[in-house]
């Protein structure tokens, strides 16, 4: 499954907190389906496929490296409306144990 980054408004707008995500903001689509809003019921299911084909590809006990950190940062983002990681957070914490790993001798 593809793991695209949101598309950023176009014509240097910035990204409107109370406009709701559209198919076109996301997908390759046109027409009449990219006009339409993300229903939560399509968010909740894809966001499910991502997780489980994320599960079905990390081998158990595997120490984090820097292409994790990175997929972990833009998945955090991409599922904030302010486009960014929280302090502290997942995506913190695996760029940390990357950072660590690769510096082991």
């Amino acid at each position: 499954m593809s793991q695209g980054q949101p598309r950023r408004p176009e014509g240097g707008e910035a990204m409107q907190a109370d406009r709701p995500i559209k198919y076109g903001d996301v997908f390759d689509v046109s027409g009449e389906l990219a006009a339409q809003p993300v229903a939560p019921r399509d968010a909740a299911m894809l966001q499910s496929a991502e997780n489980e084909d994320a599960r079905s590809k990390l081998p158990a006990d595997k120490g984090a490296t820097r292409e994790d950190a990175e997929r972990v940062v833009s998945a955090e983002m991409r599922n904030k409306l302010d486009l960014t990681t929280t302090p502290g957070g997942v995506a913190e914490a695996v760029t940390t144990a990357a950072r660590l790993n690769q510096e082991r001798p």
